[in-house]
């Protein structure tokens, strides 16, 4: 069985928006790594800035996964950048809307 990250949608839906997720993680890795590169920055230099090792900033600008918002936002301010974030409405193309699932909270003790 396999979780899914949007559990209040159906199989279909749930995927989709994942790999929405993903695709924009990834760019954001890609632009933070085009800021490293441009200003001449060696991950070295980098991990110093942020008081890390340069393996873990390395696996930030490669992998991406399990990091948090907070840690791509301090790599942009390191590199003299601030981000600011845009959400766009998505066009789904017509698409029927979401297929949203009820759930029911209960309290167990």
């Amino acid at each position: 069985m396999t979780i899914r990250k949007f559990q209040g949608l159906d199989e279909a839906n749930s995927g989709r928006m994942d790999a929405d997720v993903a695709c924009d993680e990834h760019d954001m890795i890609e632009a933070l790594a085009q800021l490293r590169h441009t200003a001449g920055i060696s991950l070295e230099t980098l991990a110093f800035m942020l008081g890390t090792a340069g393996g873990h900033v390395s696996r930030r600008l490669k992998q991406g996964g399990n990091i948090n918002l907070t840690n791509y936002l301090q790599i942009a301010r390191a590199l003299g950048y601030r981000a600011r974030i845009v959400f766009e409405k998505v066009d789904d193309g017509g698409a029927p809307s979401l297929n949203k699932v009820a759930h029911r909270v209960s309290r167990s003790r």
